[in-house]
């Protein structure tokens, strides 16, 4: 194909304008003109000024959806950005949580060996407690 050239696919030329299409008497296509329009129109547009018209409007129409969707991205970037910082501040808080449960976790395994240390000196105690009492002289 050559440079500059734009190649028409049957998908293409299969697509719905957004405009609407007719064939005049002479075989002509007319974009954007409906059947019931006034002849007046028509004949303005076959020298191209209503025609013009309507596609300036229809431009200033696509700026201001243009402008709309650029104001909504931009909220949507702030937004995002919050959602980011707000992440970010919720893992370093998880990874403090982590470090703190880890902690908690040596101080719970710390108390279990005492507490295991305090049961077997009890028995003892217990143990050596029975003896006596049993072991005792009468008097």
């Amino acid at each position: 194909m050559a440079p500059g050239k734009v190649a028409v696919t049957p998908e293409a030329c299969r697509k719905k304008s957004a405009l609407p299409v007719r064939i005049d008497s002479s075989g002509k296509r007319l974009i954007g003109t409906t059947a019931d329009e006034p002849k007046e129109n028509k004949v303005a547009e076959s020298n191209g000024n209503s025609r013009i018209d309507r596609i300036e409007k229809d431009l200033e129409k696509l700026v201001g959806i243009v402008g709309s969707q650029a104001n909504q991205i931009g909220i949507l970037l702030e937004h995002g950005q919050r959602t980011n910082e707000f992440l970010q501040r919720t893992a370093e808080a998880q990874l403090r949580l982590a470090e703190a449960q880890n902690k908690l976790a040596e101080a719970q395994n710390k108390l279990e060996a005492a507490q295991l240390e305090t049961a077997e000196k009890l028995d003892a105690l217990i143990r050596i407690a029975d003896e006596w009492i049993r072991n005792r002289p009468a008097s």
